[in-house]
């Protein structure tokens, strides 16, 4: 999980979210059940393309193992949302859905965020998982969705001190190139 990024995690409900340390005493995220999200790879695309402002887009730092095909952008001309379907290998199945977006983007992509996920959640049949707060979402609980919102915005003041700076653009590669032309300036 990149540092300038926000990001959430979906599974099949089935399943369950397990956070144990690993050899080295890494805190490590195990999703457990084998549940896989949705039916096939390809209906799950059509679903996640299906949705307003959402097309497929190519990382910049794309490897090689990696798949075109597992990476979708919502983009409203306001924000960039990632989607990445397993980790961006293909496979048959879907077992995971990473939603993730730059700190740099406007701050009301954290709520235009939580409602894609809540719009996938129904489609879908997911979990949502914080990634930052390491706890599966429930949507009804005002205070856990305040902790989040913080956590975000907290997030967000390690990378931008002002408010008032904006700006659309994708995880990794070109959150960073823009970090250093700022930096430039």
């Amino acid at each position: 999980m990149g540092q300038e990024s926000y990001h959430f995690l979906m599974f099949d409900k089935r399943n369950q979210a397990i956070v144990a340390p690993d050899e080295y005493g890494d805190n490590i995220l195990d999703i457990v059940g084998g549940f896989v999200v949705g039916n096939a790879f390809l209906e799950t695309a059509e679903i996640i393309s299906s949705i307003p402002n959402v097309g497929t887009y190519t990382p910049l730092d794309l490897h090689r193992y990696q798949s075109t095909r597992c990476y979708y952008t919502l983009d409203d001309g306001s924000c960039i949302i990632e989607l990445e379907m397993n980790c961006g290998e293909l496979a048959e199945q879907v077992e995971e859905i990473s939603i993730r977006f730059a700190v740099s983007n406007p701050i009301e992509t954290y709520e235009k965020t939580i409602g894609l996920c809540k719009l996938l959640c129904e489609k879908l049949n997911v979990d949502v998982y914080d990634m930052q707060l390491k706890q599966t979402l429930d949507f009804l609980n005002e205070i856990q969705k305040k902790q989040t919102q913080n956590s975000f915005l907290e997030k967000r003041r390690q990378f931008i001190s002002d408010d008032t700076i904006s700006v659309p653009l994708h995880c990794g590669k070109a959150f960073w190139d823009w970090i250093r032309d700022q930096n430039k300036s």
